[in-house]
């Protein structure tokens, strides 16, 4: 039996719940338009899905004018116009992925418990791994036994992660429409997660005159001095710190990439255009009608 209600009803009612649902929340993280629709667009990530650098928007320096512009052309924003639904972001910027993943269940429970839509959707663009492995180390491996290289760290990492996605947002909500990437790196191996992933990285949407770099599994020190800490506490950093040089240099590489990416701005984490964000919502809007058609 769906979880969605499918009757007539009025969606004037959905005012209501979006009102309500803001106030779970840090209003700068919080973003929703009413359209009285019976489908309900739901977007969770990090300051690439905040909307940084658009218009000049800044989280730390807020400006009406700015605001409204970054709050238009969102990838978000964009989809949810042309499939006229009503539209949550919850974003946070320099967020990690278990801040994605808690935001996403609170607002994911109230949407299914308050029975206000006929469709759902949910965007999930995941950020780097291991943002959250020092202060919240939820998804670290508990067994190190098989722990030789970073690969197999960051492998046991992600598929704790993917785990808790597939039990939390996939199984317990079958009529819900997933829809999960990522903006900048790799995943290892997303089988688990079913056909709900994306078959492009965000940046890969953006190659113009030579692809991305391949294998990249972090990019910013916002997730390598988290993860370094990480494995000094764990006691087994000295073991894999030859291997995790290699990342470093991929991660460099991808550094150079978005810096001469027309699409992306030329600034702290090079996050997208309007222009990126215009071509992401294309791509994800097109995997949306073949979802649903």
């Amino acid at each position: 039996m769906s979880v969605l209600n499918t009757t007539n009803r009025d969606h004037t009612t959905s005012l209501a719940f979006l009102d309500s649902i803001k106030f779970k929340f840090k209003p700068q993280y919080f973003h929703s338009v009413k359209n009285n629709s019976n489908k309900l667009l739901i977007c969770a990530g990090d300051s690439w899905t905040w909307g940084d650098s658009l218009g000049g928007s800044k989280l730390d320096s807020p400006n009406v004018v700015k605001d409204k512009h970054r709050k238009e052309h969102i990838y978000g924003s964009i989809i949810s116009k042309k499939i006229n639904s009503d539209f949550i972001n919850i974003a946070k910027p320099g967020g990690s992925n278990i801040e994605i993943h808690d935001m996403l269940a609170v607002v994911l429970e109230d949407a299914v418990l308050d029975s206000l839509y006929n469709e759902i959707h949910v965007i999930i663009c995941l950020t780097e791994n291991c943002r959250e492995a020092s202060g919240d180390p939820i998804w670290v491996p508990s067994n190190l036994d098989n722990i030789e290289t970073i690969d197999d760290f960051l492998k046991a990492y992600e598929q704790n992660m993917f785990l808790s996605l597939r039990e939390n947002f996939i199984d317990k909500y079958p009529d819900i429409n997933f829809y999960i990437g990522r903006n900048f790196t790799f995943s290892y191996d997303e089988t688990i997660l079913g056909d709900n992933v994306l078959d492009k990285l965000w940046i890969q949407c953006l190659e113009i005159n030579e692809p991305y770099p391949e294998d990249v599994r972090f990019t910013s020190d916002i997730a390598i001095t988290p993860l370094i800490t990480c494995l000094i506490k764990l006691g087994i950093h000295k073991k894999l710190k030859y291997t995790l040089m290699e990342f470093f240099a991929r991660s460099n590489l991808a550094v150079d990439w978005l810096e001469k990416s027309p699409l992306n701005y030329n600034e702290e984490t090079k996050h997208p255009t309007e222009k990126g964000h215009e071509i992401y919502a294309n791509y994800i809007y097109n995997k949306i009608k073949e979802r649903i058609e």
